[in-house]
């Protein structure tokens, strides 16, 4: 029997306050997705969020972090014969700081 789905739920490039006005500018990113494939099931989030303040018509700062993350479940077999189960997870973060140039 082979079962798979997947889902996704995301939120993405949120900006407060709107792009334009000489303001610091926080941006969010949230991503997820979730796939089953028979006894195989993966997991992979992404966020980050990071401020951008541009003092000058063109000259700007950016600060962000971010951290991801995925996760690989593979589970026994349905049917009863011997089968490797396992879990593997990873993760990274990050830090960002620069400065942005807009033309």
């Amino acid at each position: 029997m082979c079962f798979a789905g997947a889902s996704q739920q995301w939120l993405s490039s949120i900006q407060f306050p709107h792009p334009g006005e000489n303001a610091p500018r926080l941006q969010i990113n949230l991503r997820w997705i979730s796939v089953t494939i028979n006894r195989f099931g993966i997991n992979v989030a992404d966020a980050d969020a990071g401020v951008r303040f541009f003092p000058w018509s063109s000259l700007g700062f950016d600060l962000a972090t971010g951290v991801s993350a995925f996760k690989v479940d593979v589970g026994p077999r349905t049917n009863g014969t011997p089968s490797l189960t396992a879990t593997l997870k990873y993760s990274l973060a990050t830090l960002r700081a620069g400065v942005a140039y807009s033309f």
